[in-house]
């Protein structure tokens, strides 16, 4: 359920991206060391992804769960849930 949920975010922000005629990348804060170990994954609280626009007078944006998930991958409360979701915010 979280990997569908991110491919239809992917695709709701790639898409709203190629309409607007605006180049943007998204990618991880910072490099996992250790991938799915719940601490430092992508998209996660403490690794959020970052919004980096081509045009650099505009702010980067990060794109984070709302909530810190004590328990990683158990199916409550992790990112991109619907107790959890994404927020974008300017940094």
């Amino acid at each position: 359920m979280k990997r569908f949920i991110f491919i239809v975010l992917a695709v709701v922000l790639f898409t709203g991206i190629a309409l607007a005629g605006e180049r943007w990348e998204i990618r991880p804060k910072y490099f996992d060391i250790d991938p799915n170990d719940g601490f430092m994954d992508p998209g996660s609280y403490f690794n959020p992804y970052i919004i980096i626009p081509d045009n650099p007078y505009e702010p980067q944006k990060e794109i984070r769960p709302k909530y810190f998930d004590i328990d990683p991958n158990d199916g409550f409360m992790d990112p991109g849930n619907y107790l959890n979701p994404y927020i974008i915010e300017e940094k």
